[in-house]
């Protein structure tokens, strides 16, 4: 009868097979390239909104629980459309540029902090090619070696690529332009 409690009636075979199942690697199962997962995690990071702007907001919503979903999702366009769109004020892309960072900062995993790195940067080049501006102190040199190993990553949606394929030619312009200045 004790026997019966423990394994819920189940014959010692079927308890065993159970126990293998349960102890059988997660690698053996899980097909997910290390590119897909990329993808994947960097899909999920581009489609959510930034999070609110105060502390003291958050905090509020947090404790709404469900109304926080809905309000967050409600509010304003995901992430990826605010890289991507001309009309992004700076001050949105810095903020952008800031929740990369602290994404970067607080990674568990090496694909947790490169999908980090692709918002960080994005909004990056979101400035330099909309507005202009740098929002970082990095060299356009730097810049631009890191614009394009970006674009050249197979897990980055095409629209983001090219997005950095355009930063890597800023780059190269203005680059191009600082050397003529010293010139003449």
């Amino acid at each position: 009868m004790g026997m019966e409690k423990i394994n819920g009636g189940l014959s010692p075979r079927k308890v065993a097979l159970l126990l293998k199942i349960g102890a059988s690697d997660p690698k053996d199962t899980d097909q997910t390239s290390p590119e897909e997962a990329r993808a994947e995690l960097l899909r999920d990071r581009l489609a959510n909104r930034l999070p609110a702007d105060s502390l003291a907001v958050q905090q509020l919503l947090a404790h709404l629980g469900e109304l926080y979903n809905t309000f967050s999702s409600a509010s304003g366009e995901s992430i990826e459309r605010r890289l991507l769109d001309r009309g992004t004020e700076i001050d949105t892309l810095r903020r952008i540029k800031e929740y990369g960072a602290a994404l970067s900062r607080s990674a568990q995993s090496t694909v947790e902090q490169e999908t980090a790195n692709v918002i960080y940067y994005g909004a990056i080049a979101s400035v330099l090619i909309f507005h202009g501006r740098r929002i970082t102190d990095f060299k356009l040199e730097d810049l631009q070696g890191a614009f394009t190993t970006l674009s050249g990553m197979p897990w980055l949606p095409p629209a983001l690529a090219g997005h950095f394929k355009q930063a890597v030619q800023f780059c190269r312009q203005s680059r191009g332009q600082a050397e003529r200045s010293r010139d003449e």
